[in-house]
């Protein structure tokens, strides 16, 4: 919301095409779409070293929601590489296409998570932190999610020293 943007300090010279901001609101979704979205994240954490980014899976649950997308192009299952047949690649693409057209958002592009380097987002925070703005800058919920992420996202020390 414009209150929202202006309270935290978001501006944008093209009303915010391609931007995304994260909003929380705990009274939105089902308790089975909570509870689907807290097993994602929980999942998500039990396995952070086997895979870095998280495939934007909780903003992909919210979209589909939202949009009330149903796969209706059945699953090609493949026993055999050698066996694939021309109906069966098309199938699938055609379930491809499905699902990643209802991704799309209105205005055309794919909204994903910049799983880019980290090492800004720390000392961002601790300044925050220290100059007394943290709470005015960022909600409770930022602040655990951020830091979620951060723990979920951060590079071991045993790997820096290969």
């Amino acid at each position: 919301s414009e209150a929202a943007r202006d309270k935290h300090h978001l501006c944008s010279t093209n009303n915010y095409v391609g931007r995304q901001t994260w909003e929380f609101d705990a009274e939105a979704g089902s308790p089975e779409e909570l509870a689907g979205m807290e097993q994602a994240r929980q999942n998500f954490s039990l396995n952070r070293s086997r895979f870095k980014t998280n495939g934007d899976l909780l903003w992909g649950m919210q979209f589909l929601s939202e949009k009330k997308f149903e796969q209706k192009i059945p699953r090609v299952r493949v026993e055999d590489a050698e066996k694939i047949t021309y109906k069966d690649a098309k199938t699938a693409m055609r379930r491809g296409i499905l699902y990643l057209a209802a991704l799309q958002a209105k205005d055309g592009h794919w909204p994903a998570e910049n799983s880019g380097i980290m090492i800004l987002n720390s000392p961002f925070f601790i300044c925050l932190y220290i100059t007394g703005h943290l709470e005015e800058i960022f909600t409770l919920e930022h602040r655990k999610e951020s830091l979620r992420y951060m723990y979920n996202h951060q590079v071991s020390t045993c790997a820096l020293r290969i």
